[in-house]
């Protein structure tokens, strides 16, 4: 779906708002990160922001996987401890179709609230405020300014209503599959989300004027059904990241 989207579009980006790289307690989980990450590279993200699921690893092992990441992983307003520096960085610039695009990263304060974290290991600054600030430092580098976030749908559409100059929030946490965009009254922000678990692609068309300002916009969530091809090239990269089965010894 992703390959037949870049067919017949000239301009994509492909974006991830978190809880992706990690999506149980397994044992083995920081494999299976690492698998994750592989996967994505070979798909071809653009960006992803930090949420509960990428915290499962601990902020070093967070940064360990982020070294096999051919995309940054974007988180404005998570520390290192509490009271440090950013753990990631804020936002990423792009370059997209003649238009200069900066993507900010924004994760739930209740995300570093699970008991993979040690004690003050990762400390959360306000996502709003954190946001706030990207934004003012990007309006004069950017023409788009795209929010990655992993605030859940309700607190998106505070961000939304309360700053200006974000043209368009890529919701997650809260897995709401958003059937039409939502848009801000006030500031013209639009809000997408797409479901939760891989189980939908979220596509948002946007049309720029020459200036990079949105002159339309149009969104839809597709179903990651059965009825869906799989892709040959994905599925033998998976099939060769099967463990060997062990021959059993026959005994008399």
């Amino acid at each position: 779906m992703i390959k037949s989207e870049r067919q017949a579009h000239d301009y994509v980006l492909l974006l991830d708002a978190g809880d992706s790289i990690l999506g149980g307690w397994e044992e083995d989980y920081g494999a299976k990160a690492r698998m994750m990450v592989e996967a994505m590279n070979r798909l071809g993200y653009d960006a992803l922001t930090v949420g509960e699921g990428e915290l499962r690893l601990g902020a070093n092992g967070l940064l360990e996987v982020m070294t096999q990441a051919n995309f940054p992983f974007l988180s404005a307003n998570l520390t290192q401890g509490k009271g440090g520096p950013l753990l990631v960085r804020p936002y990423t610039l792009l370059k997209l179709g003649g238009h200069r695009i900066a993507i900010i990263g924004v994760t739930s304060p209740k995300d570093t609230d699970i008991h993979q974290l040690g004690k003050d290991e990762v400390g959360v600054l306000d996502p709003i405020e954190s946001v706030r600030q990207q934004v003012a430092a990007l309006k004069n580098r950017a023409e788009v300014i795209i929010v990655l976030s992993h605030l859940g749908v309700k607190m998106d559409k505070e961000l939304a209503h309360q700053v200006e100059g974000i043209d368009l929030i890529v919701g997650g946490r809260s897995g709401r599959n958003l059937e039409k965009p939502l848009q801000d009254d006030v500031t013209g922000t639009v809000i997408v989300q797409a479901g939760i678990r891989g189980e939908w692609l979220g596509i948002t068309d946007l049309e720029l004027d020459g200036q990079g300002h949105i002159v339309s916009y149009k969104g839809r969530n597709r179903e990651l059904s059965e009825d869906i091809a799989e892709d040959p090239e994905m599925s033998a990269w998976l099939q060769s990241m099967q463990p060997t089965p062990t021959p059993r010894s026959r005994t008399k």
